[in-house]
């Protein structure tokens, strides 16, 4: 009988090496607790959320600084783990419950232990992004300010702020998308300081691994002075040109009523700057319920189910920013309740520029559903716009046009519009002729 040769497992007979190095860790491990500088701190699970929601016991001990072998004190400090960790530069940990501490460095490439290297954040970048939403990550404000730092010619009547100083925060999704530039303020309610982007740092391009673009870790910021804007600045949460960009958010239908187990979808709209957002960008909203007992929501889709009799408050708000919203009363009767009817046009911009052309269709909604409703459109009476401002076109259906000749400013155009089916429903809407600007 032949008889085949199977090599016994190394793991049953490990060598010299590899023994040495399995004490070495259970030793570190078994001694972790047995020692004055554990604690309990939270660490960051999901990277780019900025919550450090997780409680991980670490030992925490001073960070020298090799050159001159000096205590770097409490904005540095060498965080070890008990076992192995992955660790990676710009994570956050939660220290004392009172500030972050991003990872500058790390020690878990063929180690035995895992550390790393945190430097404290002590201030917070804030901004409002494209699409709207707030967002804010803990930041490194380096302590060195480049240049002078005020300066006074006599041709200037105020001392103008100079220099640059370089930020440190988490390189993640969200924070990518900052752009040259871009303002930022810093300090406190009573004495904002305002910087712009002008540059990045060397470790931006610094890879976490050496042949993956995308592996970075930390994003440094060169910024350079600027000046508060108390005209476009929310100086009272520190963010930079906010009222730049004003969203607003409409629901359709403004209110509802019905009986248990009927539905209806909110449709938002979302205006910026009075336009409405037509580009393409992912504008998300959530949707919530402010009594789930009556009225329940999909949180994504905005589809309301009427549970039990009574009244319950649905929210329509960005995503990230729960400072631009919209409520919708949802009514839930024991019986079904009378029809309620409302009429809307969009766009729902009210002007048309100089020469401009705009087409406008218009909806009637009957308990809160929009429906095929053809209309009767025509220029009140009471409108004080010359017709020779103006060139009207009702269409079929449920649109009509109008053109802008010339501007008439303080003369609107007032247009009518009268459904056909029976109950009829009369709405008015008001159309300003404006010049270029």
């Amino acid at each position: 009988m032949a008889y085949k040769y199977l090599p016994i497992l190394s793991e049953m007979f490990p060598d010299a090496k590899t023994t040495l190095n399995q004490d070495i860790i259970a030793n570190i491990n078994d001694e972790f607790y047995a020692s004055y500088d554990w604690f309990t701190i939270k660490e960051e699970t999901t990277r780019g959320l900025g919550i450090c929601d997780k409680d991980i016991d670490v030992r925490v001990n001073h960070l020298i600084d090799s050159t001159i072998g000096t205590n770097l004190g409490d904005d540095f400090k060498k965080i070890s783990f008990n076992g192995i960790k992955n660790v990676q530069m710009g994570d956050y940990f939660l220290i004392d419950g009172n500030n972050y501490f991003i990872v500058i460095n790390t020690e878990t490439i063929k180690s035995p232990t895992s550390t790393c290297s945190v430097r404290r954040c002590n201030n917070t970048l804030r901004w409002m992004n494209s699409d709207g939403a707030i967002y804010s990550y803990p930041c490194v404000v380096d302590y060195k300010i480049m240049g002078s730092k005020d300066l006074r010619s006599r041709s200037e009547s105020l001392p103008l702020i100079q220099g640059s100083i370089i930020i440190t925060t988490q390189h993640n999704a969200i924070t990518s998308t900052i752009q040259p530039n871009q303002r930022f303020l810093f300090g406190n309610i009573n004495n904002w300081v305002a910087y712009r982007v002008s540059g990045g740092g060397v470790g931006n391009y610094q890879n976490l691994q050496t042949i993956t673009n995308t592996s970075y870790g930390k994003l440094e910021l060169l910024m350079e002075a600027s000046f508060e804007d108390d005209q476009n600045d929310d100086v009272t949460n520190g963010i930079a040109n906010v009222d730049k960009n004003v969203y607003v958010i409409t629901v359709a239908p403004t209110a509802f009523s019905g009986v248990a187990t009927d539905t209806i979808t909110l449709v938002p709209t979302i205006t910026l700057n009075g336009e409405v957002v037509t580009r393409t960008v992912t504008w998300t909203v959530t949707w919530t319920s402010g009594n789930l007992a009556n009225t329940t929501v999909n949180a994504t889709t905005g589809l309301v189910t009427l549970v039990k009799t009574g009244v319950s408050t649905i929210r329509c708000a960005l995503a990230n920013n729960a400072t631009v919203y919209k409520n919708v009363v949802i009514t839930v009767a024991g019986t079904t309740p009378a029809p309620t009817y409302s009429v809307s046009i969009s766009p729902t911009t009210n002007y048309i520029l100089l020469n401009g052309e705009t087409t406008y269709t218009v909806h009637l909604f009957t308990n809160g559903v929009s429906g095929a409703e053809t209309f009767i459109f025509t220029v009140d009476a009471t409108s004080t716009a010359p017709t020779s401002k103006y060139v009207f076109t009702s269409l079929t259906g449920n649109t009509f046009k109008v053109k802008n000749l010339a501007m008439s400013l303080g003369a609107p155009l007032i247009i009518s519009a009268v459904s056909v089916t029976t109950p009829t429903h009369t709405q008015l809407f008001t159309i300003l002729l404006k010049g270029v600007y």
